[in-house]
């Protein structure tokens, strides 16, 4: 769900959503969707961003063990009347849920992917996945397993310019993609402990560089090998 219309909505006004598919796009949605978010540490905007667009996403429940955290989201107007949870297990199997959205820190990602798979839990994650091969394999059995969708927080598939640069070339206006290259940079600016380890952050090119990796298998249309 995340991974598709409610994302892509993100991006867009209400008018254009609705717009997209006849006269009342959101009918194609349940009444409620319930979503508990696990972490507040990643970009969990992008979730807001879709409740605000469709109003059938409810977020209904919040685990985070961070206080000033919790008081910040407390300030969002879609966040406020979530029940808040310092243990995301619990949150777990207390609350009824139809989506978790997990958007914590790095290292802690991959354990909790496959807590929400056990539970048959659609699931939608921050990136990366998983911080190591095994955990990574661990995670795809636990979800394979399970037979639970998952999808990932990565938006810039629905920005418009990506969108039409892959029209363009499955259309083959340029012909056959031989190369590509791209770059996404930040300044460093203040970062929390956990971005300061590789144990806890993964590095730098699985978290800001797997937007352009992706973006170039999703406008090409090929893999890499």
């Amino acid at each position: 769900l995340l991974a598709t219309a409610a994302v892509a909505a993100g991006r867009m006004t209400s008018q254009e959503v609705l717009c997209a598919d006849g006269p009342d796009n959101s009918s194609r949605f349940p009444e409620n969707i319930r979503v508990g978010i696990i972490g507040l540490e990643g970009h969990y905007a992008e979730i807001s961003d879709a409740a605000r667009t469709l109003p059938q996403i409810r977020i209904t429940a919040i685990a985070e063990k961070s206080t000033a955290l919790l008081a910040q989201a407390a300030r969002n107007a879609l966040l406020k009347d979530a029940r808040r949870h310092d243990d995301y297990r619990k949150m777990l199997d207390s609350e009824k849920l139809d989506v978790v959205a997990v958007c914590g820190e790095n290292g802690t990602r991959a354990e909790i992917v496959q807590a929400c798979a056990e539970r048959k839990l659609p699931i939608v994650a921050e990136k990366p996945l998983a911080l190591s091969i095994e955990e990574l394999e661990a995670t795809r059995r636990k979800v394979t397993a399970y037979g639970v969708p998952l999808t990932m927080l990565l938006p810039m598939r629905f920005d418009p310019q990506y969108q039409k640069m892959r029209s363009i070339v499955q259309s083959g206006m340029i012909g056959e993609v031989a190369g590509m290259g791209a770059q996404k940079s930040y300044k460093l600016g203040k970062r929390p402990d956990w971005m300061k380890a590789r144990k806890t952050y993964g590095g730098t090119i699985p978290y800001i560089g797997i937007h352009m990796v992706d973006l170039m298998r999703y406008v090409s249309g090929r893999e890499f090998v």
